[in-house]
């Protein structure tokens, strides 16, 4: 892994970029689920037993299933927040076209 990554997987989430935080959760889902395939190649092969392979796997992919969280409630967060300020501007702007139809109606 990259120095660059890593400095990412350790950071705050509120100091990432809205792209570094989408980069970061996809990278953290794909390394989840490279334990996961990884843990069913084992118990495919007869290297471990099925239910030891996936306890295994469940064990390296916890953290990465927990920053994941992490990252995507930051992402919630944001994507709300900008919600929030987009259907503000929509009511303004329904508001003062609602005004000035008015306006004209009663200039006439």
């Amino acid at each position: 892994m990259e120095a660059g990554t890593m400095d990412k997987t350790s950071r705050d989430p509120r100091q990432l970029s809205n792209r570094e935080l989408d980069t970061l959760y996809s990278e953290l889902q794909q390394r989840a689920f490279e334990h996961f395939d990884l843990g069913a190649l084992k118990a495919e092969s007869g290297k471990l037993p099925p239910e030891a392979a996936m306890a295994q796997a469940q064990a390296l992919a916890d953290p990465l299933i927990a920053r994941a969280s992490e990252v995507n409630a930051e992402r919630v967060r944001r994507l709300r927040r900008a919600a929030r300020s987009y259907r503000i501007a929509a009511s303004v702007i329904a508001v003062l076209g609602a005004l000035l139809i008015a306006w004209m109606l009663a200039s006439r």
